[in-house]
């Protein structure tokens, strides 16, 4: 079991949460998004986010949220294979 594979399995595990988190706040905006743009410090009376681009940010998400499954998985999977 190498530093590396470890370090990659908890960046996975970081990256999940941090995806896991975003994902539960895009649902929100889609669901709000007056509510969403409200909670903007810049510009909170601005026009909120389209739709389209919070699906867009949603589904970036998910990305982000599947390559940190993908290394969990995959670098679990090698130092189980080498043991």
């Amino acid at each position: 079991m190498t530093g590396l594979r470890i370090t990659a399995i908890v960046l996975g595990i970081i990256l999940i949460a941090f995806a896991a988190l975003a994902f539960v706040v895009d649902v929100i905006a889609f669901i709000d998004p007056v509510g969403a743009k409200g909670a903007d410090d810049n510009d909170p009376f601005g026009p909120p986010p389209s739709r389209r681009a919070i699906a867009l940010q949603g589904l970036v998400t998910l990305g982000v949220g599947g390559l940190g499954v993908w290394l969990v998985v995959h670098h679990a999977r090698r130092i189980r294979n080498a043991v």
